[in-house]
C-alpha cells in the first residue's frame, strides 16, 4: 500500500527562534536596566549640584543684602555729614554776629553810664573847678576816641566766609597798591607796590604758591576805583597761566577809603573824615 508522501515530512521546531528572542528581551532589559542605574545617579549628581547651587544662591543673595545695608548706612552717614545749604549757615552766622554786636552795645552802654556816674561823684565831691574841667574834658576825650574808632571799623571790610574745602585769599587791589591775605595768622600776608601788572601777577602767584595746599584756594579780588584798570591786567595775566586759571576767583568792588587788612590800611591823611 502506498505511503502518503505528507506522512512522510518532517513537523516545523519554533525553537531556535524563541532562543533568540529570548535573548534579546533579555539583552533589552539588562540595557534598560542599566539605563535606570545610569539615569537615578546623573539625576542624584543634578539634585545635589541644584542643592549646591541654590545654598550659593542664597548666601549670595545673604551677601548681598548685608553690603545693601552697609552701603545705605554708610550713605546715611554721608548725607548726616553733609554739609549744610550755604544760605542757612551764611544766615546763622549773620544772625550770630547780630548778636555778638548786641551783646557789645548793651556793655558799652552800660560803661558809659558807670562812668558818667564816676564823673559826677567825682565832681560832686570836688570844690576844685580845674577838676570839674579835667573830667569833662576826659570825658570828651574818651567820646571823640570812640567816634574815631567807629568811623575806622566801618571803613573795615569783612567777609564771611561759608563752610568750604576751598580756603579763601583776599586781594585788594588799588591804584598804589596790592594786599594778599588769608584767614589764617600762620599765613604772612603781602603788599606788593603796582607798577607793573606783570610783575605783580608773577610776585602773587609765587606768594600763592608758597601758602599750603596751594591748588585749594578762592582767590577773591575785592578792588577800589583806582585799582579797576590794574585787576584787569591782573586777570587777564591769570587767564594765560594754566596754573592760575584752574583756581576758583570771585569779585568784590569796595569804596576807595575802604581796607580789608589792619596792617596795610591806607595812611590816616588819605582817608576822608
Amino acid at each position: 500500500m502506498p505511503r502518503s508522501r505528507r506522512g512522510d515530512e518532517s513537523p516545523m521546531s519554533f525553537f531556535s527562534f524563541q532562543d533568540v528572542m529570548m535573548c534579546t528581551i533579555g539583552v533589552t532589559i539588562v540595557i534598560t536596566m542599566v539605563l535606570i542605574l545610569q539615569i537615578g545617579a546623573d539625576a542624584a549628581v543634578v539634585e545635589a549640584t541644584q542643592s549646591q547651587v541654590k545654598s550659593d544662591l542664597t548666601k549670595s543673595r545673604a551677601e548681598l543684602a548685608s553690603e545693601a545695608a552697609g552701603l545705605k548706612d554708610r550713605l546715611n552717614l554721608a548725607a548726616q555729614k553733609k554739609s549744610p545749604n550755604q544760605a542757612i549757615v551764611r544766615g546763622t552766622l549773620r544772625q550770630e554776629l547780630r548778636s555778638e554786636l548786641d551783646k557789645r552795645q548793651r556793655a558799652t552802654q552800660e560803661k558809659k553810664e558807670i562812668e558818667m556816674q564816676v564823673r559826677e561823684m567825682v565832681a560832686l565831691s570836688s570844690t576844685d573847678p580845674s577838676a570839674i574841667e579835667a573830667v569833662e574834658l576826659i570825658r570828651q576825650r574818651d567820646e571823640l576816641e570812640e567816634r574815631l574808632a567807629t568811623t575806622q571799623l566801618r571803613r573795615r571790610v569783612t567777609y564771611l566766609l561759608a563752610e568750604d574745602d576751598r580756603k579763601p585769599v583776599i586781594i585788594e587791589v588799588s591804584g598804589s597798591q596790592l594786599v594778599a591775605g588769608t584767614d589764617v595768622e600762620q599765613d604772612s600776608p603781602l603788599a606788593i607796590p603796582l607798577n607793573d601788572p606783570d610783575t605783580a601777577a608773577a610776585l602773587l602767584k609765587q606768594w600763592i604758591q608758597s601758602l599750603p595746599e596751594p591748588t585749594k584756594r578762592t582767590l577773591l579780588f575785592v578792588v577800589k576805583p583806582s585799582g579797576v584798570a590794574m585787576w584787569r591786567d591782573i586777570s587777564q595775566t591769570f587767564d594765560n597761566d594754566n596754573e592760575l586759571r584752574s583756581l576758583a576767583r570771585g569779585l568784590d568792588l569796595i569804596e576807595e577809603e575802604s581796607y580789608t587788612s589792619d596792617r596795610f590800611r591806607p595812611a590816616a591823611k588819605d582817608l576822608k573824615p
